[in-house]
């Protein structure tokens, strides 16, 4: 169990949803990996390497409240093979997420689509109704599509409330190390409820914990053991999930923490994951951990305030 003096490290690490204004200068370096807003002639190169290297796409009718990319997959689909849809739900800017992490889902023949709020992630609310307008998009230009989204942490939440409202069976969710429930991270971060205000609580929560019952899709749930913010007064916030929906799977990753990339044995059976509902057509290449320097640093000095 983690000491509640230590609470203030989890204020930051979910910064962007929970933050007050005073603090949204300093720390998205924390809860972003040291993400601060790209320069716009950074931001041009980086855009124009991902529509060179991999034919990424802004379609000219994408949501206006999202920056929205769309990557199409390098591999052939059988006849017989639907069309699959990774939708990544990121916790900071799309043009940050390194394609190390998703280009070898584009080999093994998923579509991608990365995105983020254009106007910053307010809070859950605005983030789930952002994501909301993303999955009306997506199903309209792709009705027959397999999608499978991928949240972290704090995007769990307001994902699972977007994804419980659309009620569609070929709608899929891994939840990697996230929560459903503001007031039981509150409860162990006792600094969260602080800067947000004990009164403005439920403008904050999705009720995630509540909805995810209702979401007819599978749902994969990865719990960290050693989930320096997951593992809360009332046990693992992300076990907490799978057990208020039976009929989903749950990964207990037996190394790594709350920031560390997947081992292999997690990246497998998520893959296989997505392999059985169509996503992927086969398993690609493990990737290997982070070697990101700015990452690690950021990393490393979280590990060492919550120990």
């Amino acid at each position: 169990m983690i000491p509640r003096k230590f609470g203030f490290l989890c204020f930051f690490c979910t910064s962007c949803f929970y933050g007050t204004p005073i603090f949204k200068i300093a720390l998205p370096y924390f809860y972003y990996c040291a993400d601060k807003p790209l320069s716009p002639a950074i931001a041009e190169n980086r855009l124009r390497f991902l529509q060179e290297k991999f034919h990424a796409e802004i379609p000219e009718d994408s949501p206006p409240a999202a920056d929205f990319l769309f990557i199409p997959s390098s591999a052939i689909r059988p006849p017989d093979k639907r069309q699959g849809i990774l939708l990544f739900c990121l916790n900071h800017p799309l043009l940050r997420f390194h394609y190390k992490y998703w280009s070898n889902y584009l080999d093994a023949g998923a579509d991608i689509i990365l995105w983020n709020p254009k106007n910053g992630i307010q809070n859950p609310k605005n983030y789930a109704a952002v994501l909301k307008t993303i999955l009306e998009y997506t199903r309209a230009h792709y009705p027959q599509a397999a999608i499978c989204l991928h949240s972290h942490c704090a995007s769990s939440d307001p994902a699972i409330a977007a994804v419980s409202e659309k009620c569609d069976p070929d709608i899929h969710l891994i939840i990697d190390r996230g929560h459903g429930d503001i007031s039981s991270l509150v409860r162990s971060f006792p600094l969260v409820g602080y800067f947000i205000g004990e009164g403005n609580l439920d403008d904050y929560d999705c009720h995630g914990i509540h909805k995810i019952g209702t979401i007819p899709g599978k749902i994969l749930s990865l719990v960290a053991m050693h989930d320096q913010v997951m593992n809360s007064e009332s046990g693992n916030l992300t076990r907490r999930l799978s057990e208020r929906c039976p009929h989903q799977e749950m990964h207990e990753m037996i190394t790594g923490d709350h920031w560390s990339y997947y081992d292999e044995e997690t990246y497998l059976v998520m893959c296989r994951f997505m392999v059985d509902l169509g996503i992927l057509l086969h398993i690609p290449p493990y990737p290997g951990p982070s070697t990101s320097s700015s990452s690690c640093q950021v990393q490393n000095l979280a590990r060492v305030i919550l120990h």
